[in-house]
């Protein structure tokens, strides 16, 4: 089912000759239909052994350079295609890119998420196939390597929530690929699909003050809110680490850890409406550094 396990199934050619013949009946001695047939096993059973060989060449240099491994194109329509086979048709805006999914995997071998901001976070519409970046190793040799994309930051509600999507999407099909990772086999749709609630909802994107009049007076930047996204995300990637918590667990106890809140929304949000609050009422009076 795998080219891994095609290039490992048989010892030798006359081990490959002698399976045919038991397990499938087809003896290259009794036609020439099939002997055409058993030529052809061969002639795919070596590509696969080349194939498989200059593969893990390739992946020993780039973990060697700490490179980000590739993903070889047919198992990422594979790792699509089983995505969909499950859940259903996945249009190309929230189909994660073989480059972000190449980099996500990486994490997951080593065993250490790194919250990315949202502008890495790239779908299959997205991806810049001509991106080259120049590189010298160590020994001072001279090599192009394919470079990262990045995309706009999200200027809105419905643009947060595809890229929350595709960050989703890109995650279960790791899932459902690497089985025995124990640590992302609870992230699913609920998870996402509440955590984009609380984002946009009334308890951080939705949240706004009122006058006496009940006038609305004060709603969070727009910025604030990613910059408190990105730190449950961290915060989330820091518990698994810590408590050893799976992925989806850990992402629900960031998003309801009031520390975190507090630090990243609260305090900043308090700041920033009494900064608006003087300038209006003392207006000219200079910019404020959110820092």
């Amino acid at each position: 089912t795998s080219i891994q396990k095609f290039s490992s199934f048989f010892r030798s050619e006359d081990d490959l000759v002698k399976v045919l013949k038991e397990e499938f009946n087809t003896d290259a001695d009794t036609s020439l239909q099939a002997r055409a047939q058993v030529a052809a096993v061969i002639c795919a059973w070596r590509e696969t052994q080349t194939r498989q060989k200059r593969q893990a060449e390739v992946e020993a240099e780039m973990e060697t350079r700490e490179w980000t491994k590739p993903i070889p194109t047919g198992d990422y329509i594979n790792m699509r295609n089983a995505y969909m086979k499950v859940h259903g048709r996945l249009e190309d805006k929230v189909t994660p890119s073989k480059e972000y999914l190449e980099k996500k995997l990486q994490e997951l071998e080593n065993g250490e998420f790194r919250a990315e901001t949202l502008a890495e976070v790239v779908s299959k519409d997205e991806i810049d196939p001509d991106v080259l970046v120049p590189v010298f190793d160590s020994k001072g040799s001279l090599s192009v390597k394919k470079g990262s994309t990045t995309v706009p930051m999200p200027t809105g509600p419905e643009q947060l929530r595809r890229r929350l999507s595709v960050m989703q999407n890109c995650l279960m099909m790791l899932s459902m690929k690497h089985v025995g990772r124990e640590e992302i086999q609870d992230v699913s749709k609920d998870v996402f699909d509440k955590y984009k609630d609380y984002i946009l909802g009334d308890y951080v994107w939705g949240l706004s003050s009122t006058d006496l009049n009940g006038q609305q007076i004060q709603t969070p930047p727009w910025g604030l809110v990613l910059s408190y996204e990105h730190a449950v995300r961290k915060r989330a990637y820091s518990l698994m680490l810590s408590e050893r918590l799976m992925l989806g667990a850990a992402l629900e106890k960031a998003w309801k850890c009031p520390t975190t809140k507090e630090r990243h929304f609260i305090t900043p949000l308090a700041l920033y409406s009494k900064r608006s609050y003087a300038q209006s009422a003392n207006p000219g009076t200079g910019t404020w550094n959110p820092k």
